[in-house]
């Protein structure tokens, strides 16, 4: 069954909700876990590529943004598309849409930027995760 945790965050500036997402995935960062951040663009993941070097000046989470031929040989891959061979642990979903197939995810995390757009999307996913019987939860952020 997957499970889908949906991060309301309380951030309405984008740049600092992408360095709380970056906390967010190192958080719950396991080298043994594959983690996928799905972007709607080149142009974020590109820009989420250089947050994950930057925004902890005392660390870094190992990362590579993904391409067709890039197999998980780091624990965390970024891009915009959703190869259906692409099974991670955690797929962190910043696009307003439901991912393709979301049910062969084993866990999602939803990241809600504070925008009434955003979370208006979010609740039109949430009633789709729902009808597919996945496990919910909701978490407030600050």
């Amino acid at each position: 069954m997957t499970t889908v945790d949906f991060y309301l965050f309380n951030e309405t500036n984008l740049d600092e909700f992408y360095r709380k997402v970056c906390h967010l995935i190192e958080k719950n960062f396991n080298p043994d876990k594959k983690i996928y951040i799905h972007t709607d663009s080149k142009e974020t993941s590109e820009k989420f590529d250089i947050l994950l070097w930057t925004f902890h000046d005392v660390s870094f989470l190992p990362h590579a943004i993904y391409t067709r031929d890039i197999e998980f040989s780091v624990p965390i891959l970024i891009g915009n598309e959703l190869n259906t061979d692409l099974v991670p642990d955690i797929l962190v979903n910043l696009t307003n849409t439901t991912p393709d197939s979301s049910t062969k995810f084993q866990h999602i995390f939803e990241v809600v930027l504070n925008d009434e757009n955003y979370k208006k999307n979010a609740r039109e996913r949430y009633k789709i995760y729902k009808a597919q019987n996945c496990k919910l939860a909701l978490y407030n952020l600050e």
